[in-house]
């Protein structure tokens, strides 16, 4: 394993290295890519939240962030501060006349607030975000490949691992992927 696995490039040269098959190297930037949705679906982590203090209700849908990926608390901004709470949709109350949002739903990939807010008003939400992304226009590294460059090590390998024939060494890979997971949950409890 490279000493500077924790870029992108190192970590495609390390992939390649251990797959010991340059036919496949063209595929490791798609390899990357599955690996990291992946770990979107299994990871929330500390290093996952984020949050915008001032994120606008401009209306009954508003788009969810870029980097969405699960909500976790909110509230509206002003004096007092209105806590927002999720409802499932077939119970998202109505209200006419009232426009501080209290309620929100997910409607594909919008939020849907009631009251319906009258598009002067913000709120403080915190959620899980997206890993940002390696490949393509990506960034050359994120937290989870500084912190824990075996999961992207190992997870990469692992999508790869429809194309590589050597059961013995997909093994490997699974259970180092496995493990690597088991130790970024445990460590952020």
């Amino acid at each position: 394993m490279s000493t500077l696995l924790a870029t992108a490039a190192n970590l495609a040269t390390d992939v390649a290295a251990w797959m010991s098959r340059a036919d496949l190297t063209a595929n490791i930037p798609t390899y990357i890519v599955l690996a990291e949705s992946k770990l979107n679906r299994l990871l929330r982590s500390l290093e996952h939240e984020t949050r915008n203090p001032a994120f606008v209700l401009s209306g009954e849908y508003v788009p969810v962030p870029p980097d969405f990926l699960e909500f976790k608390s909110g509230y509206v901004n002003g004096n007092p501060k209105v806590p927002l709470e999720y409802l499932p949709t077939d119970l998202l109350p109505t209200y006419e006349g009232v426009t501080t949002a209290q309620y929100f739903t997910m409607s594909g990939t919008n939020f849907r607030f009631s009251p319906i807010p009258d598009g002067s008003s913000t709120a403080s939400i915190s959620y899980y975000a997206k890993l940002p992304t390696l490949s393509g226009v990506g960034v050359a590294y994120n937290w989870l490949l500084q912190q824990h460059p075996d999961a992207y090590l190992y997870g990469t390998l692992m999508e790869a691992a429809a194309q590589i024939s050597d059961p013995e060494q997909v093994a490997r890979w699974r259970e180092g992927y496995e493990i690597a997971i088991k130790h970024i949950i445990a460590a952020d409890r």
